[in-house]
């Protein structure tokens, strides 16, 4: 054990000595209450909770003054620090980091697939600010290596994301169209329910040549529930894919509909004796949820 602890420090060590080289000096540009960022971090990441409390205080105090070295923390390209880099991210978000808005969208045009999706996390929990990444977020979702967390951010961003979400699914490339139609299953649901149009782009995509696009778009009307009612026509005639997993997410989907899906009874029923163990199952329960019993 101690010979564990020993190695555990040493590799702390080493890990601040490579921030004292980029990030970390960055931290040391603000200061709150005569303590430099940099400290209220090392507070945040290593104290006690009354400690932690009083640091994410003083670093949501600093506000903009503390996005540049945030945004530093961001940039890192190390797995050792990935769980920092997180914590950069929410603390953007929970300051309202608008300012760090350019240099996030700079970042996603690195080359680093970790530095990228730092960015997004952290455009995606900072929110409606960072409206004005949405064209760089869109364009993301083509990106294969980044585009679920690039539809993380549209939804993070909330209802002025959704023309571009809708655009994506509806035109954009096949991997794009997939993860447009899972941002639109990751939206806050204190938002509302989801409009007409949202909804109709959804039940365009079950439609889509490309597998993985219908069953995106069947887990987000799943998701979404009895406010998909325009979509269960649509998700009716996936039941009748040749996709054992499209069949479930369809009868699973129209089940959360619920009566307004009553037109699918007929089709659920045949599924009861589909050659697919989980499809039957979804349909007896798609049945229960639209009988209401």
């Amino acid at each position: 054990m101690r010979l564990f602890i020993a190695s555990f420090l040493v590799l702390v060590g080493l890990g601040l000595v490579w921030l004292g080289r980029s990030a970390w000096q960055g931290l040391g540009a603000a200061a709150y209450q005569g303590k430099p960022l940099r400290a209220w971090w090392a507070q945040l990441s290593t104290g006690n909770a009354q400690g932690k409390a009083e640091a994410a205080a003083a670093i949501r105090a600093l506000g903009s003054n503390a996005c540049p070295g945030l945004v530093r923390l961001l940039q890192t390209r190390d797995a050792l620090w990935r769980r920092v880099a997180a914590e950069a991210a929410d603390a953007l978000g929970k300051i309202g980091g608008e300012g760090a808005v350019p240099a996030l969208v700079r970042d996603l045009g690195e080359s680093n697939a970790r530095v990228r999706l730092n960015a997004l996390y952290a455009l995606g929990r900072i929110g409606p600010p960072a409206k004005a990444a949405i064209p760089a977020v869109a364009a993301a979702l083509a990106d294969d290596q980044i585009r679920f967390m690039a539809a993380y951010a549209l939804a993070g961003m909330g209802t002025c994301a959704v023309p571009a979400l809708v655009e994506a699914t509806l035109h954009g490339e096949g991997k794009a169209r997939a993860a447009a139609a899972r941002g639109f299953g990751l939206f806050d649901p204190r938002l509302g329910p989801p409009t007409e149009s949202v909804i109709q782009a959804l039940a365009a995509a079950l439609r889509d040549p490309v597998l993985e696009v219908r069953l995106e778009a069947a887990h987000s009307l799943w998701i979404v529930g009895s406010d998909a009612g325009l979509a269960a026509p649509a998700l009716t005639e996936c039941l009748r894919d040749s996709s054992a997993a499209l069949r479930e997410k369809a009868a699973l989907a129209l089940g959360a509909i619920g009566s307004d899906a009553a037109a699918a009874l007929p089709e659920l029923q045949r599924l009861e004796n589909d050659a697919e163990p989980s499809v039957r199952t979804a349909a007896s329960k798609a049945m229960v949820g639209i009988r209401g019993r």
